[in-house]
């Protein structure tokens, strides 16, 4: 049985950020402050943008948003990822 790519897209996604946070197992759900709580720092929101823009391709500026909006929680990068994925 294989997953869906929603599904499969969380379970990446998770687990990069649990590898950046800078806090011992932080308690992870869809709506967690990623950015606003300290969970990532600035050298991990480095690797999470580049990350985005491998998922997204290389023709969306992501100087364009207000990242701190966009990707303060999973399901606000999910969101991101979902609606600018290169298909």
């Amino acid at each position: 049985m294989s997953s869906t790519p929603e599904i499969q897209l969380r379970t990446r996604l998770i687990s990069l950020i649990q590898e950046l946070n800078i806090l011992p197992n932080p308690e992870l759900r869809e709506d967690t402050s990623l950015l606003r709580s300290g969970l990532l720092d600035s050298l991990a929101l480095v690797r999470l943008a580049e990350w985005i823009q491998a998922a997204v391709g290389p023709s969306v500026d992501l100087l364009q948003f207000d990242l701190s909006k966009e990707w303060d929680t999973i399901l606000g990068i999910e969101r991101f990822i979902q609606q600018f994925r290169a298909d």
